[in-house]
């Protein structure tokens, strides 16, 4: 999806990102995490143009969820969840 959404994604894109993250990671929280994985995710799809990616990539985020909501407890796991995506 990555390769797909390169040169599609805007500044607005863009700041529509940083202003879902937090200056300071210890200001993590699961709902920010949350919000800023999915934005990510689902922009990233939806800028790749395919539609039928962007039904599987937003189909496995409701999963993954799911199981995030069981592991968010720790601030230091979601201080590495985001760095991996930033």
């Amino acid at each position: 999806a990555v390769g797909l959404a390169c040169g599609r994604l805007t500044p607005d894109d863009f700041a529509r990102l940083d202003a879902l993250t937090p200056a300071d990671p210890n200001d993590l929280d699961e709902p920010t995490c949350g919000r800023l994985d999915r934005t990510l995710h689902l922009l990233v799809a939806e800028r790749s143009g395919n539609p039928i990616l962007f039904h599987e990539i937003r189909r496995v985020l409701d999963l993954i969820q799911l199981a995030h909501k069981r592991l968010a407890h720790s601030r230091a796991w979601l201080a590495r969840e985001v760095a991996e995506h930033t």
